[in-house]
């Protein structure tokens, strides 16, 4: 397999040149004609990330950064990824996040964001996500939802909430279908009216 440049300018960037067998091996990681289209970081130590760190993998279409120490990430560091379709967070101490961190994610079917540190989100971080399918914000630390957060999310079909201290109503559901998923909306729109009279 012919590994682009690029790749290894990112490992020496990133401070992870010895663990580029590892990363190269994986079978997450999927590099054909000279592009990458798949990259696996999970677990390399990364503490943060600049916020141009993929501007030269706009073909990327599936990212895997789970497990990292990556408290806060730069509100642009996606924005040179257009074509991704699965992002993967899991676990990194995300504790908060842009409003306009996944704006340009155009193409995004699944989001992997459990296991974070997240206590908020913006009512919307998740509106130009439009054929986002998959969305697991389990395991956080978030006590509050706006009841629009999930408005623009039409196509969404799996939503994980469980093990966060919402209202016991949302925090125990696992929603793996539409039907689910708008029960879950219209459960958050009803909180807001309660807590609203």
């Amino acid at each position: 397999m012919l590994i682009p440049e690029k790749v290894f300018d990112l490992f020496i960037n990133l401070g992870i040149m010895d663990r580029k067998d590892t990363i190269l091996s994986s079978y997450n990681t999927l590099i054909e004609d000279n592009q990458v289209l798949q990259l696996d970081l999970i677990g390399c130590g990364l503490t943060t990330l600049p916020s141009h760190t993929f501007k030269n993998f706009p073909e990327l279409q599936k990212l895997f950064l789970s497990w990292n120490t990556l408290t806060n990430l730069p509100k642009d560091i996606f924005y040179y990824l257009p074509n991704l379709t699965h992002l993967d967070l899991r676990g990194c101490r995300l504790k908060e996040l842009d409003r306009d961190i996944f704006n340009n994610l155009p193409k995004l079917q699944r989001l992997e964001m459990n296991d974070n540190q997240l206590s908020s989100l913006h009512p919307n971080i998740f509106d130009n996500l439009l054929i986002l399918q998959e969305l697991n914000l389990s395991n956080n630390d978030l006590e509050f939802l706006s009841p629009i957060i999930f408005d623009n999310l039409t196509v969404l079909r799996r939503l994980y909430l469980y093990f966060n201290p919402l209202d016991i109503q949302l925090a125990s559901g696992d929603y793996y279908d539409r039907e689910g998923v708008e029960n879950a909306i219209n459960i958050l729109k009803s909180i807001k009216n309660i807590t609203q009279k």
